[in-house]
């Protein structure tokens, strides 16, 4: 008998492992807005998720991997919207990255997930947070990598040289959208609420001048070709 005839076509094995992969990271996600990093257990994960230990880590190495996934899906839309332009000169290719950084940030969609975001890591100690500081910003370069892979596609006269400094703005950018979380926090009558337990309750429309204003200051070591 052969086998083969009888195995799932490849694409809805695809579908099924990133659907599998997606309800883990969404189940870590739900862990930790529950009950803190401790509640973050390989047996949880089994009972939320509703999968085996072997399928969690076929998809991730240790389980914290789960939750750098899903933060990872909470920053990416600030890269995906909106489409950068394909029409510049390469002069324009910088500014057009800041550009596309403030346009992401007033755009609802990223709003939602940069909220997201702001609750999960509220929902982590000071310490459980600096200890995932390595795996995120791993997460912010393959980010900017993408991103910049698809400028690169589209512009395939820039030079390594430009590539590079392209990548190394985005990460800055990203860098400073970060670093207006606690910004706000410092400045803001809020500034408790944004990282504890009611960070939930924190208007996202607040923290986006400071981001803007991050972006503004990263824009002053904007490239030059």
């Amino acid at each position: 008998m052969n086998m083969l005839h009888h195995a799932p076509p490849i694409d809805k094995r695809r579908a099924r492992s990133t659907a599998s992969k997606q309800k883990i990271a969404e189940a870590a996600e739900q862990l930790v807005l529950r009950n803190g990093r401790s509640g973050l257990t390989t047996s949880a994960l089994v009972e939320v998720a509703k999968v085996s230990e072997r399928t969690i880590f076929n998809h991730f190495k240790k389980i914290d991997n789960a939750l750098i996934f899903r933060v990872a899906q909470h920053l990416e839309p600030i890269i995906d919207s909106p489409p950068f332009p394909h029409d510049l000169t390469l002069k324009q290719v910088p500014v057009a990255i800041t550009n596309h950084f403030h346009a992401a940030v007033d755009s609802p969609h990223v709003q939602e997930h940069l909220k997201k975001f702001i609750v999960l890591a509220a929902a982590l100690s000071y310490e459980e947070f600096e200890g995932m500081t390595q795996e995120i910003m791993l997460t912010l370069g393959t980010i900017s990598d993408r991103f910049c892979s698809s400028i690169d596609r589209a512009y395939p006269q820039l030079t390594v040289q430009q590539s590079l400094a392209n990548a190394l703005y985005t990460v800055n950018l990203l860098m400073g959208v970060l670093m207006s979380f606690a910004a706000f926090a410092q400045e803001s009558e809020q500034n408790s609420a944004c990282f504890s337990a009611e960070a939930k309750d924190v208007e996202i429309a607040h923290i986006v001048p400071y981001i803007h204003r991050n972006i503004d200051q990263v824009a002053s070591g904007t490239p030059r070709y």
